[in-house]
């Protein structure tokens, strides 16, 4: 039996933040996309300032910082 608690529909930015807060609160979760295959190129040419306060909820901002490209 699946014990999913969450299911998201979608994996773009906001499906995949939720993705990571579930992730580390313990909640099981599922994620739905339309699209079949992961995407291979990004369509982000920058990241906001707040974004990246965002990220440091995530424990994120280290890594983008370290490998994004300044």
């Amino acid at each position: 039996m699946d014990n999913t608690q969450v299911i998201i529909v979608g994996a773009g930015p906001t499906g995949l933040a939720l993705a990571i807060f579930l992730a580390k609160h313990g909640i099981s979760f599922r994620i739905f996309d339309k699209q079949s295959t992961p995407t291979l190129t990004s369509n982000a040419l920058a990241i906001q300032g707040r974004t990246l306060e965002i990220f440091d909820d995530f424990d994120l901002t280290e890594a983008f910082l370290t490998h994004g490209v300044k």
